[in-house]
């Protein structure tokens, strides 16, 4: 099940604020992920997900705008429902988040927040926010053990969180894991462009959403994004419009995710060649 809000243009106005810069795999300890406490045997459990907040340098807040994770546990436990946190609607003005997306798996769940559109409705620093909760079972008395992670969800679901600045990060998690990595080595990188990959990181993520409206409706001191315009048309159609961010968004977060033509991979070469668009800035993918 998908819960979202239902006009395009409210989702995209969400979205324009934001420029989300390349993300570093590299758990960054301002920002901490953990569950609240729960019956782990209880038939169904409800569980919290918490988001720590620290002071930044030189004691200025560090502040979230949104975040997207995936929590993982046995493949036989299932998720029935979730939704945002309180604490997103409280920072929010007592309103629902301008864009969210819960889905629940077989063994876990993925979720995806942007809290509003104004700096000022961001979650300052504190400890303990609820920023997510989700119903979990599993047969007999089998204890619930949830963690975060990015394998879940198709395509999975990085662990992420955004500043007002635009900077994204990746938090650190507790119980047992920082964010994954692959445990298989890419092979020798290749040049080229993924379609959908606006932000030239190589990978596809709800910031390339971002890169896409921010390319199509820049803001006063943006920093541009790389020029791959081909990378940015996610929908294939020749041209660079609010559908190809929408295609981005319904890839990351359909149910069941939406395809999107190709590349999928670096070597593939552009199927449509003879479109007006280019990519001269290329990323090294596999």
């Amino acid at each position: 099940m998908v819960t979202r809000n239902s006009t395009t243009l409210w989702l995209a106005t969400a979205l324009l604020s934001l420029w989300f810069a390349p993300l570093s795999r590299a758990a960054d300890n301002r920002y901490t992920l953990s569950f609240g406490s729960y019956q782990p045997a209880a038939n169904p459990t409800f569980v919290s997900c918490l988001l720590d907040i620290s002071t930044g340098t030189l004691g200025a807040p560090d502040l979230v705008a949104g975040y997207s994770f995936g929590v993982c546990m046995a493949s036989n436990v299932q998720v029935n429902s979730g939704l945002f946190g309180i604490d997103v609607a409280t920072a929010n003005g007592g309103h629902p988040p301008t864009f969210w997306v819960f889905n629940p798996y077989p063994g876990g769940c993925t979720c995806a927040v942007v809290i509003n559109t104004v700096p000022a409705f961001a979650l300052p620093a504190g400890t303990g926010y609820e920023i997510a909760w989700f119903e979990a079972q599993a047969p007999g008395s089998q204890l619930i053990d949830p963690v975060y992670c990015e394998t879940m969800g198709s395509p999975p679901v990085e662990l992420l969180i955004v500043e007002p600045s635009g900077a994204s990060t990746c938090p650190a998690t507790v119980p047992g894991l920082s964010a994954l990595q692959n445990p298989n080595p890419p092979p020798a990188a290749i040049s080229g462009f993924y379609r959908g990959d606006c932000n030239g990181s190589g990978t596809l993520a709800i910031n390339d959403a971002i890169a896409i409206f921010l390319k199509l409706f820049p803001l006063p001191n943006t920093v541009p994004g790389p020029d791959c315009d081909d990378a940015c048309d996610a929908n294939d159609d020749g041209g660079l419009t609010i559908a190809d961010a929408i295609a981005v968004l319904n890839f990351l977060f359909g149910s069941p995710s939406i395809p999107i033509p190709g590349p999928h991979l670096c070597p593939d070469g552009d199927p449509t060649p003879s479109d007006p668009l280019g990519c001269v800035d290329t990323v090294s993918c596999p």
